[in-house]
């Protein structure tokens, strides 16, 4: 299977050329200048797990990001947003983005396909009234009509109601997934809006209260306040993710009724900002960089980088040094793979050992709780640790 230019015989180059206008800086670079460098570390690859995708030099990257635009599909799912991600630093660092997006509107305009042949979930929005025909609009094609779909629900997102707003942000995250689209600033936005997130109870409480204070009908504002007062008693019950959902629709249409829908930037916050304020995809990345031990506490990776070689043979024997080596260093990455199994005891070890070469950890283990929670409790749980986590911050 060809994935990069590097087991390219030449037939998938030749296929590229006939669909793509190549830059013509690429038709003036010599083969020598393709080939990665024998020394060349992880770091000159946009895929460092595999060696594939070059990103040494501009030539490399350049023609990296069109066999990674045209194979992407073919990676592991779980593995091809790092590799965006590398790829597009190497780009931004070459000054390439004006010829990378030459090559995404070349590729998308190779793999339109027409609207009458999508589903409704291939459109951000789509409406239906009883008397008229239905209407599709905001196509999810690809990263472009994604992106376009993510401004257009950002820059309306005080005239969609909640429910609409919602449905879209469901669909542009997950055509954003599918796609590999890099949202920038409006990721967590969309996130939010889809409802992919975690509030602190006592910020939601705080947000109904300002309200009730401000609301002048009677019944408005008894109801926002005996809302306030179930919620601080009851959480973990009345704050699940489809109650927040919910939530977020009940709150918007208090906020129009009362009139603080056009004092969102002026000091009071959109209901959706508290309620899903701890993204779950932001806490799934830092998660990626925590090494969890049995003993309770959980350090970053990064950190380990300081603890040397030696030391680990001495308090954790030939074993675990020798599977935690790259080369005649400490592989961070490796490390925190075989210290996440280690048994209590060797756990403690450990522990002692980072305290003694000044590594500090980070906090204690909570994903060890959160195993094999049924998804009704889940909620409750991160909500729990949010709660504890920014208050002590």
């Amino acid at each position: 299977m060809i994935l990069d230019y590097q087991t390219d015989d030449g037939r998938e180059l030749h296929r590229l050329a006939k669909l793509y206008v190549l830059p013509a800086e690429l038709g003036q670079v010599k083969l020598a200048e393709l080939q990665p460098p024998a020394n060349l570390g992880t770091q000159g690859f946009a895929d460092d797990l595999n060696r594939l995708y070059p990103c040494f030099n501009r030539a490399s990257t350049l023609l990296s990001s069109l066999y990674f635009l045209e194979k992407r599909g073919e990676i592991r799912r779980d593995l091809a947003p790092r590799v965006a991600d590398r790829l597009n630093r190497a780009i931004h660092y070459f000054d390439l983005e004006d010829q990378v997006n030459q090559f995404e509107r070349q590729y998308e305009a190779n793999h339109k396909q027409a609207a009458e042949d999508l589903a409704d979930s291939d459109f951000a929005l789509v409406i239906e009234y009883d008397d008229q025909p239905k209407q599709r609009m905001y196509p999810l094609r690809n990263a472009t009509e994604v992106k376009a779909a993510a401004d257009y629900l950002y820059r309306y997102r005080d005239q969609i109601p909640w429910d609409l707003r919602h449905t879209m942000a469901e669909r542009i995250a997950d055509k954003a997934d599918e796609h590999l689209a890099a949202l920038g600033s409006l990721e967590s936005f969309v996130h939010k809006q889809a409802g992919h997130g975690v509030g602190r109870p006592s910020d939601i409480v705080k947000e109904i209260r300002a309200r009730s204070v401000v609301a002048k009908k009677a019944d408005m504002k008894s109801m926002l306040q005996t809302l306030a007062a179930e919620i601080e008693a009851r959480p973990a019950e009345l704050l699940t993710n489809d109650r927040l959902v919910k939530l977020a629709g009940t709150l918007e249409a208090v906020d129009r009724s009362i009139g603080l829908t056009h004092q969102y930037d002026l000091g009071w916050r959109r209901p959706e900002d508290v309620l899903f304020a701890g993204l779950f995809k932001q806490a799934a990345e830092e998660v990626k960089d925590l090494c969890p031990l049995l003993s309770g506490t959980t350090y970053s990776i990064n950190s380990f980088a300081r603890l040397p070689l030696d030391r680990v043979r001495e308090t954790l024997g030939d074993q675990v040094a020798n599977g935690s080596r790259s080369g005649f260093d400490l592989d961070t990455r490796k490390f925190a793979d075989i210290a996440r199994t280690l048994p209590l005891g060797d756990a403690e070890l450990l522990d002692r050992l980072l305290q003694d070469v000044g590594i500090e950890p980070v906090g204690h283990v909570a994903s060890a709780a959160l195993h094999e929670v049924p998804d009704e409790q889940l909620w409750s749980r991160l909500a729990d640790v949010y709660e504890r986590n920014t208050t002590s911050a």
